[in-house]
């Protein structure tokens, strides 16, 4: 049984409708052209004001791979990556304090 590694790309996307179109076509045909790989895209508009929004619909209603989130205004210049199993062993005390920093401003 051949076994599909999945993988899931979040982009964060602020004002940048000119780069999407070619940044897809560089991952879908450069980084995830192997046959055991399952993959998805997430786009994350962070307010854009541009057409950002437009041009991710567009590759979203081509590609069933793509998802999108459109957010209202932009929430920031940090993100922080946790998997969920070993947060608790992986999470350093200076990611901690730009996590808590982070969710201050969304609470």
């Amino acid at each position: 049984m051949n076994k599909k590694n999945k993988v899931s790309i979040v982009i964060p996307v602020y004002y940048n409708q000119d780069n999407l179109l070619p940044l897809y076509n560089d991952i879908s045909k450069k980084l995830f052209s192997k046959k055991d790989i399952e993959w998805e895209i997430v786009f994350v508009n962070d307010g854009s004001k541009d057409q950002s929004y437009k041009v991710m619909q567009e590759l979203a209603s081509k590609d069933k791979r793509i998802k999108n989130i459109n957010l209202s205004r932009n929430f920031g210049s940090y993100i922080q990556k946790l998997n969920t199993k070993i947060w608790a062993w992986k999470l350093s005390l200076t990611n901690f304090k730009a996590l808590k920093n982070f969710t201050q401003h969304i609470n």
